[in-house]
């Protein structure tokens, strides 16, 4: 069930990214990001109490890991993500996903001792590969794409891509190490707490917090909800029971196959050609999938 929550994972991004963008036009990285930790951690959180009625009660070393996992995955990464989706757009931005599933793998390796065999190699090997070849093809400009095309907006975006890579690949693990003992609703509620508070300090640091006041806005207000509902709450939820249900490596190999989900999206939302070579490489990254999931 680890591999399949990690799909589904993949799938709420998908649409979240789209959603996102678009709120991006308004509201600057740190102030978005804020707003959709505190949104996603008050959603999750009312369906904790509904759960059991009860607060988590994690252990002093859970609540580190998830503290450190929430700095650089959701304050860290996701801040850079969405800086590199304004610079772009989101199917070049999540090119750079295609980074997380081996710096995972080799963190998982020298951390928490998974193995990488034969059979993981190849199917991370195809479905990276074939997320790789739909996401590099360049494609019509929409108006989802980035106004400044200039080197310097290129190279902005790709080393913020880089960053949000990084720490995601960094907060899979520590998520993981935080996790045990806990329930995946805790664990995801505990985060997004962690996430907001620091990134409150960083949005009143930069200035931003006056950007919330945009939120009043019915259009941007449902870009945020939209997004933070299906790939905040839904998908963290999500990206954290794969992780506890199977190897990091796997499960972030799966969540990276978004840009595939992004295809028909391109097509009826964004009005985008799919061409041959982005079938081609959706088919191939469906058969590393296959070969990953395979007993």
């Amino acid at each position: 069930m680890g591999e399949l929550a990690s799909l589904a994972a993949a799938a709420t991004w998908a649409v979240a990214s789209v959603s996102f963008a678009r709120a991006g036009r308004r509201l600057r990285p740190t102030a978005l990001n804020l707003a959709k930790c505190v949104l996603g951690a008050a959603m999750l959180g009312v369906a904790l109490l509904a759960e059991d009625g009860d607060a988590p009660r994690p252990s002093g070393q859970a609540l580190a890991w998830l503290a450190a996992s929430a700095w650089v995955g959701l304050s860290l990464g996701d801040t850079a993500f969405f800086g590199a989706l304004n610079r772009l757009g989101p199917r070049r931005a999540l090119l750079f996903w295609s980074l997380v599933p081996p710096l995972t793998a080799a963190l998982a390796w020298g951390t928490l001792g998974e193995p990488v065999d034969l059979q993981m190699g190849a199917g991370m090997a195809l479905t990276l590969g074939g997320v790789a070849w739909v996401v590099a093809e360049r494609s019509p400009q929409t108006g989802q794409a980035p106004a400044d095309h200039s080197t310097a907006t290129w190279a902005a975006g790709a080393g913020l891509g880089l960053v949000a890579a990084f720490g995601q690949a960094l907060g899979n693990i520590w998520t993981k190490q935080g996790a045990l003992g806990l329930s995946t609703v805790e664990v995801s509620v505990i985060r997004l707490g962690f996430g907001a508070l620091f990134l409150g300090v960083q949005a009143a640091a930069f200035r931003e917090l006056g950007d919330l006041g945009r939120l009043r806005e019915p259009e941007l207000s449902k870009q945020v909800g939209l997004g933070t509902a299906v790939g905040t709450a839904g998908g963290i939820y999500l990206m954290v029971y794969g992780l506890q249900h199977t190897y990091a490596a796997v499960a972030a190999t799966l969540t990276s196959t978004s840009p595939l989900f992004v295809l028909p999206l391109a097509r009826f939302v964004l009005k985008e050609r799919i061409s041959a070579r982005a079938v081609a490489g959706a088919a191939a990254a469906v058969l590393g999938v296959a070969v990953l999931s395979w007993p």
